[in-house]
């Protein structure tokens, strides 16, 4: 990574922190200033305290947030994986993605829980029933995304095999696995974010014990919205942390394509020495 990338995403950071504490402070003065309830949307600092009590995250948050947390990482991962797949068996067999477009678009018109309670009358009630629907749910939203942006990289590999005359393997490495990463990226805060939602949802609505969700709704009811807020602040914690890692994806992807690029210019160097 250079300089300059590094400057740009320190720049990037200063600008999120400094949004944060701005939307923090109007949250505090809306509330402290009887705009909003607080018995509905508590302030922000008892929520920060809350969250970072030892006895609230040690009896209530700890086993839910892992359990909630785990699950929608593994959704996420499935559906993007799956969608990859789909998308990579379409470059090659159109009819695929265009046989699989009416379900795509129903499952983006459907909300979570719609789709919940569909799944639950097929698979019954469990834990299986919310992470496939989250699955599901997340390949319809991400496909589109990854299927333009795959189009786009396999225009690219075809384009520089014939001007190059790189081989299978050079224009995986040098080509598509740059562009998996940034499709991933591309896709990762709004599928991530969907897949969240579903199994945030699909606990309340099954009511699975030790979970997010099932607290959520327990403490909802009981009008003890701090420690509902404390919940899903550590949720969005979670998921910032999540985003941040997404970053390195493409560095990640595009680091052998670099290798790879400085070998064959060593190589050409050398000849031409």
């Amino acid at each position: 990574m250079n300089r300059k990338s590094i400057g740009f995403d320190i720049r990037t950071a200063l600008i999120l922190l400094c949004s944060l504490v701005v939307w923090l402070s109007a949250w505090e003065i809306f509330v402290r200033g009887g705009v909003l309830m607080s018995s509905v949307l508590p302030a922000p600092d008892s929520v920060i305290a809350t969250m970072f009590s030892s006895s609230f995250y040690r009896n209530t948050g700890r086993t839910a947030i892992l359990a909630t947390f785990s699950w929608t990482l593994l959704a996420w991962l499935s559906g993007t994986g799956l969608g990859l797949l789909l998308v990579a068996a379409a470059l090659r067999l159109k009819f695929v993605t265009q046989s699989l477009a009416f379900v795509f678009l129903a499952g983006r018109s459907l909300p979570s829980v719609v789709a919940i309670p569909i799944f639950a009358a097929a698979l019954g009630i469990g834990r299986s029933t919310g992470f496939l629907c989250a699955v599901f749910l997340c390949v319809c939203y991400s496909v589109p995304t990854l299927e333009e942006s795959m189009s786009s990289t396999a225009a690219s590999k075809r384009v520089l095999r014939e001007a190059l005359g790189l081989g299978g393997w050079q224009a995986l490495w040098l080509v598509t696995m740059p562009g998996i990463g940034r499709a991933v990226r591309a896709i990762g805060v709004q599928s991530f974010g969907i897949a969240l939602v579903v199994t945030v949802a699909g606990e309340m609505i099954l009511s699975l014990e030790n979970t997010v969700g099932d607290q959520v709704a327990k403490l909802a009811w009981l009008v003890r919205m701090v420690e509902v807020y404390a919940l899903v602040g550590w949720l969005v914690i979670c998921s910032m942390g999540l985003n941040v890692a997404t970053y390195v994806l493409p560095h990640l992807f595009t680091y052998p394509a670099k290798r790879m690029a400085l070998s064959m210019e060593s190589k050409l160097e050398s000849r031409e020495g």
